[in-house]
């Protein structure tokens, strides 16, 4: 909590969709953000246990390094601050035909950072997944979701992305 008790919350790579009470951060000048930052440089321009809300929505596919991003990421949140972010999901249209995606992401992919996964150790930024929604592609929004989740193993495309709201655990 700031000042005057309100959270405070950071959009990271806001891009163009800036957010009221939200610090927009970018590292294109031209979006006018309220900071410019380029999020493969490291330490990000705040002190530890800064915010309690982080929004990255699609920005970790673009990073140089997703491990130590998400690490400064965590960093700088405070305990049981909630980062919500979206990804492409690895087999989508969306991540193979943009080239400026670097990562791929799969439902289990943040697993890594619950200590959960085969080789969590690497790091030490610890967070509890809270909820994890699959993002379908449009045309198939009116399928029950059970049989979405049946065709995603045989049809590309049928799940687009993720989002993923996670709490920082230190």
């Amino acid at each position: 909590m700031d000042a005057k008790g309100e959270k405070k919350k950071i959009h990271l790579g806001c891009g163009r969709a800036k957010r009221e009470g939200y610090i927009n951060l970018d590292s294109c000048e031209a979006v006018n953000p309220d900071v410019v930052w380029d999020l493969n440089q490291f330490p990000y321009p705040f002190p530890d246990n800064t915010f309690d809300e982080v929004l990255a929505y699609s920005i970790l596919e673009h990073l140089d390094d997703v491990v130590k991003a998400m690490e400064e990421i965590h960093r700088i949140m405070k305990p049981n601050a909630i980062l919500d972010l979206t990804v492409p999901y690895w087999d989508g249209f969306g991540f193979a035909s943009d080239p400026t995606h670097k990562h791929m992401f799969t439902e289990y992919t943040f697993d890594f950072f619950t200590g959960k996964a085969d080789f969590s150790f690497i790091t030490t930024a610890r967070f509890n997944i809270k909820k994890m929604d699959m993002q379908y592609h449009p045309k198939f929004k009116w399928m029950p979701k059970f049989i979405k989740n049946r065709l995603r193993f045989i049809i590309k495309e049928v799940v687009v992305g993720l989002h993923v709201t996670m709490e920082a655990v230190k």
